[in-house]
């Protein structure tokens, strides 16, 4: 009989972090003897995670035609016109790309991250298919889609005509192939189960819709280097940052006029000038169940080591390089456990930030009332339970 397919799929989104979250469900699956395959946006770093034999992969279909920065989209339906979705011939030549590698691959199961194309290019073929997301690329099931912005006020009617649009363009692909239209942009996230990696405290949509169920973060702890921190006084401060020269620069300066002891992992940054004897900075990545061990803070970007730091009852302090990231922001500050600031940021307003979050009781006993919330949540219960969802899928 031959071996079931999973194929893992990630279009949109920066970073490894799609990547990272699907690994320890990935390691389960692959111990079963599924074969694996992944079709990523950004294939640079993904075999020097993923080892050299253990998968197959494919260059995911991404947009790469300019979009409109001037626009700031309030829901998915406007995020989704910056990829393509204004257009059904562009659009559709990265449909048709998928569907090559659906004929190639043939999975049994497509795992989706953040891959809206690669699920409507899914539509009418055979296979199970699930979402594994950290809620910002799962949107509630609501008509229209529900504003992403929710602490601003956004009319109804902009959320509605803003969906036809997109609607238009998805239905006019849908029926060039002899498929029945959408009613609404919810119903393309119709899977077979919904993984909602994340708590409903960080969920990117506040009011999701009642029953959804909420997996737990899932995130790779034990890869990476045991942590090696500055041989000098403070609290220690983990730091990832993955920034354009100038403002990492002012990163750097920011968390050193702080006076903590901080392990910087910048895998991209090259070192200009000194960096002082407060920071450590390293390109490997680091043992993540060490780090936050052993750290009073974090400094990120998104919801994946925020949300590792916050069940460790670790503050922290995000620099959101984008609207989904940005949105975790505003759950944190809610959550009153950590604080938000642009990575244009200068140096003072870092060091003002940091030496508030740990300085500050607030943010830490913030940090621990989460923790308690989810002390009986193991990653590995956690990973028993999605790896018997997977199996079932595959199995039926």
């Amino acid at each position: 009989m031959p071996l079931k397919t999973v194929l893992f799929a990630w279009e949109l989104g920066g970073g490894l972090g799609h990547l990272y979250q699907f690994e320890p469900l990935a390691r389960r699956l692959r111990a079963r003897g599924y074969r694996l395959v992944y079709a990523l946006r950004d294939l640079s770093q993904a075999r020097a995670l993923l080892g050299p034999t253990v998968a197959q992969l494919w260059q995911a279909p991404v947009w790469l035609a300019a979009r409109r920065d001037d626009l700031a989209p309030v829901s998915y339906a406007e995020m989704l016109m910056q990829f393509g979705y204004l257009d059904s011939v562009a659009l559709g030549g990265l449909v048709e790309g998928w569907r090559t590698i659906y004929r190639q691959v043939r999975p049994d199961l497509l795992l989706v991250s953040h891959a809206p194309t690669a699920l409507l290019a899914a539509r009418g073929l055979p296979g199970r298919c699930a979402l594994l997301d950290t809620g910002f690329g799962a949107p509630p099931r609501q008509t229209p889609l529900p504003a992403m912005r929710w602490w601003q006020a956004v009319s109804a009617a902009r959320l509605h005509h803003s969906e036809t649009r997109v609607l238009a363009t998805i239905n006019n692909i849908l029926t060039a192939r002899g498929l029945a239209p959408l009613a609404g942009l919810a119903e393309l996230f119709d899977v077979d189960e919904r993984f909602l990696c994340t708590c409903a405290e960080l969920d990117h949509y506040p009011a999701r819709d009642a029953g959804a169920r909420y997996w737990g973060p899932l995130f790779t702890l034990d890869a990476g280097q045991d942590p090696q921190w500055p041989a000098v006084d403070g609290p220690k401060v983990f730091v990832y940052a993955d920034l354009p020269a100038a403002p990492m620069t002012a990163l750097l300066e920011g968390v050193s006029n702080s006076r903590c002891c901080a392990l910087v992992y910048a895998p991209t940054y090259t070192v200009r000038g000194k960096l002082g004897a407060h920071i450590q900075l390293v390109r490997e990545a680091q043992n993540i169940a060490a780090v936050r061990a052993q750290c009073a803070a974090v400094i990120c970007h998104g919801s994946g080591l925020s949300a590792a730091a916050l069940l460790a009852a670790r503050p922290v302090l995000l620099l959101p390089r984008h609207l989904e990231q940005y949105l975790v922001g505003q759950r944190l500050r809610q959550l009153g456990a950590g604080t938000v600031l642009l990575p244009s940021s200068d140096g003072a307003s870092i060091t003002a930030a940091l030496t508030a979050l740990l300085e500050n009781a607030a943010y830490r006993l913030a940090a621990q009332a989460f923790a308690a919330r989810y002390v009986s949540l193991t990653q590995a219960a956690q990973l028993d339970a999605m790896e018997a969802r997977c199996a079932s899928l595959l199995e039926a």
